[in-house]
């Protein structure tokens, strides 16, 4: 899914540093793929690559 790969890329380059700034990129996304739900971290989270979670994001 686009929204999983483009919030995934945005916390991995660091552009996300705190929960505030995940929920105001994660607004401005699903307005971006329409999407009717805002997913939850936790969804996000098990999106995330495995080497990803081992180093600490």
């Amino acid at each position: 899914m686009p929204f999983h790969q483009d919030i995934i890329e945005q916390i991995l380059s660091k552009k996300i540093q705190s929960k505030d700034e995940l929920h105001k990129v994660k607004v401005q996304l699903c307005k971006k793929y329409n999407l009717r739900t805002i997913p939850r971290d936790s969804e996000i989270l098990a999106n995330l690559p495995a080497d990803a979670l081992e180093n600490g994001v």
